[in-house]
């Protein structure tokens, strides 16, 4: 998985198959599956702790450093109505844009007392930082999720058949393909099996036991 720069959100490189609730050990931008909260404590109810949100799109541009440029100028550079131009400023800088996303998310204010009794019990105290319990997850039919695996990395995206990309929404069809820095780009699929997008907290050493903060 990539955390992605400047955000709370980690893109779902690998295509796992993740789920609210799921506890993962990180090594770096590695996640190790473990287990799932719910079948750990069966006796919590996953119906009431999960939310479903209804179907929206989602977007990632300037939060994480990521500059879009349609027509008709990008720098002193003309960028022609069947072009978009993505600088990523940083290492694992971030565009995304999903349509028909499925948001389902963790109460986890709901299980605080039961999630600290278990992270103390398999003795995740001891290492909280790579820790990990998965509290969102997004599903997508359709988007385009791109990241810099370096700084300062440029990508045209093209139209084949000569179509207009004036939005976002026009940077995510079959027929549009990527040149310039194409190398120093990382793509993830949105087809809809998997969770592209997840987000995942861990325990923070406080005076407040029960304390989370995001990966």
């Amino acid at each position: 998985m990539i955390k992605f720069s400047r955000t709370n959100y980690i893109g779902n490189e690998g295509g796992l198959n993740c789920s609210p609730g799921d506890i993962f050990q990180r090594d770096g931008n590695n996640f190790i599956y473990l287990e799932n909260i719910f079948e750990a404590l069966p006796s919590l109810d996953k119906g009431i702790l999960i939310n479903v949100g209804k179907l929206n799109e989602f977007s990632i541009t300037q939060e994480s450093r990521v500059k879009v440029f349609f027509n008709p100028q990008y720098g002193v550079r003309h960028i022609s109505n069947s072009e978009a131009r993505i600088h990523f400023t940083n290492k694992h800088s971030a565009f995304v844009h999903l349509q028909n996303v499925q948001t389902s998310s963790l109460s986890i204010g709901q299980i605080r007392k039961e999630l600290y009794q278990y992270w103390r019990k398999r003795a995740y105290l001891d290492d909280v930082v790579n820790y990990c319990l998965v509290n969102t997850v997004m599903k997508s039919t359709k988007g385009r999720i791109l990241y810099s695996k370096s700084s300062g990395t440029s990508v045209t995206l093209n139209h084949t058949q000569g179509g207009v990309i004036n939005n976002l929404n026009g940077m995510i069809g079959g027929n549009v393909t990527i040149s310039g820095q194409a190398l120093s780009i990382g793509s993830i699929s949105t087809t809809g099996r998997t969770a592209p997008i997840v987000q995942m907290v861990r325990f923070h050493k406080s005076k407040i036991k029960n304390k989370f903060r995001s990966v």
